[in-house]
């Protein structure tokens, strides 16, 4: 956003990133009930390692998920979940280092 898109607000609200115990919680909750995770995904690891938002968090879950489903699949699998928040990262910029 440039400077004068940002005047035209009234009042922003900054919103921090949340810490690794709330992305746990993040991760474990938008996970679908009808997949499970196949057992190389660790929600700890991705909670503790990637810095994420909970809309990042929540798209990494529905690129997976959709993965999963054109794959006619059972399980969320790791590479899907990494690919995810390679895709979330490159939006922001970011680099998964």
């Amino acid at each position: 956003m440039d400077d004068a898109f940002i005047m035209r607000f009234h009042t922003m609200i900054h919103f921090p990133l949340p810490n690794a115990a709330e992305r746990l919680v993040l991760w474990e909750k938008m996970m679908p009930a009808i997949y499970e995770p196949e057992s190389a995904v660790n929600l700890k690891e991705l909670a503790s390692k990637y810095e994420l938002t909970g809309a990042a968090i929540l798209n990494i879950v529905y690129h997976a998920t959709l993965k999963c489903l054109s794959n006619n699949d059972v399980f969320i699998r790791w590479p899907d979940m990494l690919e995810g928040i390679r895709l979330e990262y490159k939006k922001e910029e970011r680099s998964m280092g």
